[in-house]
């Protein structure tokens, strides 16, 4: 009977264990999901910074070529 009880006892608390973990395994995924997010916002600003600059330097290129022409 003692192995038994021993063996239940161990299937409960890996149960519990496992309940636990998948608990722990949503928060993971939700902080990966903000910041996923906060790397998505991140990337949409660095490419806007550098169309901005890539649109001024063609600017500034083309006002440089018809000033001399």
């Amino acid at each position: 009977m003692a192995v038994c009880e021993t063996k239940c006892e161990a299937v409960i608390r890996l149960d519990q264990e496992v309940t636990d973990l998948k608990g722990w395994q949503k928060s993971q995924n939700g902080a990966i999901h903000r910041v996923e997010e906060k790397v998505d916002k991140l990337q949409f600003w660095m490419m806007t910074a550098a169309g901005g600059i890539a649109i001024s330097f063609v600017t500034q290129l083309l006002f440089f070529l018809l000033k001399k022409g």
